[in-house]
């Protein structure tokens, strides 16, 4: 007994010393500042103290907090501040603060471009001030790295619209001495609009055909970002429709004659096909259902759109919280795949309770289950009842009527209201069939009854 207690007092001293210095800390103090208070100017500073207040006071730690000090000055527009130190009491580092003028961002004016566009030119060449924040007013403070970022941000914009040799320069800068804004004038050439040209193919490749069909109608089309994404996704849906899960497309570009031209290089890889479709983690929902969705695709080209915007229509319905797909290959270019379904709380309810000054009283109750009968078919039903009337519905969707891409909805409802000496009564229903035909056309179908 007399050794454990030797023993733990002998340890308790051992550790004393490195308690005691996990305990000591540095107080950090700035003074000399103008602009902002001690207590702000620390929080700005923040966490990038804390290696210096966790430890003795040096020499060294005084230099960091200084620099960490004069960065943030300078950040805030303070472009000729200085911050020395002296230790203040034996626990203390004063940090003294010479601000110096400051300078803000003032007016920026884009020529070479035409109204809106050079307004939104210029406000995309303040972004990086914006961001940062910390000016005086509605203007932000004046860096000078940020004048780069700028001029990059203008030629990024320039290119993005299809003005593929745009190029952008300060014309001129001056200073307002008595409010320190830095007022800048920006020449902006966009130089011509370039189309897209005839795109190259390069790599390892079997398709001759990659750049027809919905690849060439971008062939002559402004070369903005919105086109010459377009034009490489096309290429990429192409050989996704044709079973090339494992093909890389690489695209890059050169300017000629005012054209962008576009350069594939393709490894394509092998062509699958669909085998077997497997399915899991169903409690609720039936498997026939989903099966039927499916079973279609086996034993054709792997078109990964299509599995892609059936997956997306199953998760649109509510019923799941996630869906995975693993595939296994075989027979060389045979994938089956299993689909890994997480089902989610499909079903519930909501109250609603209100006033008007006509109605009265108004309370609301309805119910939803987007799982219904596990058919994945959306119920819904509810009433609504007020001083002066009651409202009840039910209605009922299928997403894919009778196994085919149509969607099928029923409502029924029935109404009646108390009016001033006389009372209403209605009862009715709607029935419709929607169906997407292609990209560009929808085709919607109602038909509606009611009696009174």
């Amino acid at each position: 007994m007399t050794r454990s207690i030797q023993f733990l007092l002998l340890a308790f001293l051992l550790l004393l010393p490195a308690s005691q210095a996990v305990e000591a800390r540095t107080k950090v103090r700035i003074a000399g500042m103008k602009t902002l208070s001690e207590e702000e100017a620390l929080s700005l500073i923040g966490a990038r103290l804390v290696h210096v207040q966790n430890q003795p006071p040096s020499a060294s730690r005084a230099d960091d907090a200084a620099f960490m000090a004069q960065r943030l000055f300078r950040t805030y527009g303070f472009s000729q501040c200085q911050v020395s130190w002296k230790f203040f009491g034996k626990d203390s580092i004063q940090l003294l603060v010479n601000e110096g003028p400051r300078q803000l961002l003032g007016e920026v004016k884009v020529e070479g471009v035409e109204g809106k566009d050079a307004k939104q030119l210029a406000r995309l060449y303040e972004l990086p001030a914006d961001k940062r924040g910390g000016g005086l007013g509605d203007r932000p403070p004046f860096i000078q790295e940020d004048v780069a970022t700028g001029i990059e941000l203008i030629i990024s914009d320039l290119h993005s619209r299809g003005y593929w040799t745009a190029t952008a320069t300060v014309k001129s800068q001056s200073v307002n001495p008595a409010n320190g804004r830095n007022d800048l004038v920006i020449s902006a050439k966009p130089g011509p609009l370039h189309v897209i040209g005839e795109p190259t193919v390069a790599g390892i490749t079997r398709r001759s055909d990659a750049l027809s069909g919905d690849a060439r109608k971008f062939i002559g089309q402004a070369a903005d970002t919105g086109a010459v994404n377009g034009l490489r996704a096309a290429v990429e849906t192409f050989y996704r429709q044709r079973g090339f899960t494992e093909a890389k497309i690489f695209m890059t570009s050169r300017i000629e004659n005012g054209r962008f031209i576009p350069g594939f290089t393709i490894e394509e890889g092998k062509s699958f096909q669909l085998g077997k479709f497997s399915f899991k983690g169903f409690e609720k929902t039936k498997l026939q259902r989903i099966q039927r969705r499916f079973v279609d695709l086996e034993g054709k080209t792997l078109d990964n759109t299509v599995v892609d915007k059936r997956l997306r229509e199953m998760m649109a319905t509510g019923a799941f919280e996630s869906v995975r797909m693993e595939t296994t290959e075989h027979d060389g270019n045979v994938l089956d795949a299993t689909l890994h379904f997480v089902e989610a709380d499909a079903r519930g309810y909501s109250v609603s309770a209100g006033f008007g000054s006509f109605e009265g009283p108004i309370l609301g109750v309805s119910y939803y289950d987007r799982n219904f009968r596990g058919m994945m078919m959306n119920f819904s039903s509810g009433f609504e009842i007020t001083a002066r009337s009651l409202l009840g519905e039910v209605g009922l969707t299928d997403p894919w009527l009778f196994g085919s891409d149509v969607k099928g909805s029923l409502r029924l409802f029935m109404l009646s209201g108390l009016n001033e000496g006389y009372t209403t009564w209605k009862a009715g229903g709607e029935a419709s069939a929607s169906w997407q035909a292609s990209e560009h056309y929808f085709l919607d179908l109602r038909a509606g009854w009611s009696i009174v």
